[in-house]
């Protein structure tokens, strides 16, 4: 047999290895669109990309993450929203407070600022604050903080329990969740110490009397603690 003959079979075994070969780098690429699309839509989902904008309770409370102006127009054209709550606290300074008042007095919405701080437990009278905001109105209302994960979450349970009557335990499930962003972990986490500090403290009493006649004891207890703690360095 001739040197020809034998090369034969090794060129056809070479000439068909290669579309098998150019497979993988097509399969890679198509795997890896698909794997960034899901990423995508998780993030979109828990609120990490866009506005975090969500319904609480049909045509009546809203939350979301820090609106652009425009954001506040459409969302107010949109929902036909009453009121909106920052709950990140007045900020005269900054571009973002300047625009969502604008936004607000030009469409004749009412506008309510309640500093719910992150990272520590809330202040009781910013809670208090909070509570009447609620009691209040106007509605359809839209609670909002900076990503819409934490604060927010905090404002919708109340919305959920001190409007709505729904049992607190299922507020907290059905708003402070990883499916809006939220993890107790880091700042964060002040917000589930929050409510497990009423869990364990409220002795039967309802969250909003709690709020009013125990909590305080409580917040000037560990703010003390933990200005000691701090001296004490």
């Amino acid at each position: 047999m001739s040197e020809q003959a034998l090369a034969a079979p090794n060129i056809e075994r070479s000439r068909s290895s290669v579309p098998r070969r150019r497979r993988w780098p097509k399969r890679v690429l198509i795997g890896g669109a698909a794997f960034s699309g899901l990423v995508l839509v998780l993030l979109w989902q828990v609120g990490l990309l866009g506005n975090n904008f969500r319904e609480v309770s049909p045509g009546k409370c809203y939350r979301s993450a820090q609106l652009q102006a425009d954001g506040f127009k459409d969302a107010i054209e949109k929902r036909g929203l009453k009121s909106v709550v920052n709950l990140r606290g007045e900020r005269k300074n900054e571009a973002w407070y300047q625009g969502e008042l604008a936004a607000c007095l030009a469409e004749k919405v009412a506008h309510v600022d309640i500093n719910i701080g992150l990272g520590e437990l809330p202040h009781p009278e910013a809670l208090k604050a909070l509570v009447e905001t609620l009691d209040a109105g106007p509605y359809p209302m839209l609670l909002h903080c900076r990503s819409g994960s934490d604060r927010s979450g905090l404002g919708a349970v109340f919305y959920r329990h001190l409007v709505e009557h729904k049992p607190l335990d299922e507020a907290e499930r059905e708003q402070i969740n990883w499916r809006y962003g939220h993890l107790a972990v880091g700042k964060a986490k002040s917000i589930d110490d929050f409510f497990k500090l009423y869990h364990e403290s409220a002795g039967g009493q309802s969250l909003r009397d709690w709020i009013y006649k125990t909590y305080p004891a409580i917040y000037a207890k560990q703010a003390a603690a933990k200005t000691g703690d701090r001296s004490e360095d």
